[in-house]
């Protein structure tokens, strides 16, 4: 996965594909393609956790119902629970009073003064984590599967 460390804001929203990877390392899918799934007969059912395994991609999670929820706020938002593909963070549906955040836009995203912009996940109910991408996403386009130019690399401090 290519996650940039500091999310650039796009100039409209993009369509999500793999939302990101929780704080765990597993991987946040998209939205399962139900009608894809159900016209196969293929349906393979939810652990406890909102997620199942498959050939293509091995574990991964397609909703949050707390097994991410493990970090706590000191201001009582909703738990950091992992990083959506263009960089920002992605918090649980509800708040340590077990509130849902409201004003998210149209992607399931807010600005607060100590996070900045970041996203709330969905209800499993919804089929998504984000709804959309916020921010930029990095895109492998060269022959090694690598963004253009090579491997990403941190930027030369006497470079500007």
């Amino acid at each position: 996965f290519f996650i940039p460390t500091t999310p650039i804001p796009a100039a409209k929203p993009s369509r999500v594909r793999t939302a990101g990877i929780a704080l765990d390392g597993t991987q946040l899918s998209g939205s399962a393609p139900v009608d894809a799934i159900l016209g196969a007969y293929t349906i393979a059912a939810f652990d406890d956790c909102g997620g199942h395994i498959n050939v293509h991609q091995g574990y991964h999670y397609h909703s949050a119902v707390g097994c991410t929820d493990k970090s706590d706020s000191d201001d009582g938002h909703a738990p950091l629970i992992g990083y959506a593909s263009d960089g920002y963070g992605i918090y649980a549906l509800k708040n340590a009073e077990g509130k849902e955040v409201e004003g998210l836009d149209a992607c399931r995203g807010q600005t607060d003064d100590v996070r900045g912009y970041h996203y709330h996940a969905a209800s499993p109910s919804e089929n998504m984590f984000v709804g959309c991408f916020h921010g930029e996403t990095v895109r492998p386009s060269g022959p090694d599967g690598h963004p253009e130019g090579g491997p990403l690399r941190a930027p030369d401090e006497n470079q500007s």
